[in-house]
């Protein structure tokens, strides 16, 4: 059923990467839906990994929001100590899911993105240089009555790229859709540094 209601483009490197190499690291931003996004790539078969923070002050809001994420065959890891099960899920055949642009804790960057420049975590590309995995900008948004699943090409990482140039790179694709929908694009407070 859910299928109906989206379609999806640019999976083939993700297929890819889960035959050849064992996973992928996904980039996204807070755009459009994180959770349709999930359970697109599930319908699609590719297994997810993911991290989350708190939920606002109750406990029980973010017990709630891990388990209808695990209800969905997503495995939630909270942000403290995510790092090495994000590199063990890559490695056993997942792909990782990672917002990117309001990182929670962890080693970040200044990437200048949609006009502005706004903190971007370095973990996802991190994880794809570490665990020799591709590292994926994605994004789902709504359009047209339903919701579109968009992977896009690789970024580089590793070698002479550095995390942060990797992330430069990620965040300069994602800002294209942001920039063409930006009232999809929900980052809680402020972002921009400057």
């Amino acid at each position: 059923m859910l299928s109906q209601y989206f379609v999806s483009a640019g999976t083939g490197p993700v297929y890819d990467a889960l035959e050849r190499l064992g996973g992928a690291v996904f980039a996204l931003a807070h755009y459009g839906s994180w959770d349709v996004a999930a359970a697109c790539a599930l319908r699609l078969q590719i297994p997810i990994t993911t991290v989350m923070t708190t939920v606002g002050e109750s406990d029980l809001a973010t017990r709630v929001a891990g388990w209808a994420r695990r209800q969905q065959d997503m495995e939630v890891l909270m942000t403290r100590g995510a790092a090495i099960g994000l590199l063990r899920a890559v490695r056993s055949g997942r792909c990782d899911a990672i917002l990117c642009d309001i990182p929670d804790r962890g080693q970040r960057t200044t990437v200048n993105f949609c006009g502005g420049m706004v903190a971007f975590s370095t973990a996802p590309a991190w994880i794809a240089r570490t665990a020799g995995v591709p590292l994926l900008p994605v994004h789902c948004w709504r359009e047209d009555g339903g919701y579109i699943l968009k992977v896009y090409a690789p970024v580089r990482v590793g070698g002479e790229v550095s995390d942060a140039e990797a992330m430069q790179a990620v965040a300069d694709v994602l800002a294209i859709q942001v920039r063409r929908m930006p009232e999809q694009w929900y980052p809680f407070g402020e972002v921009f540094k400057d």
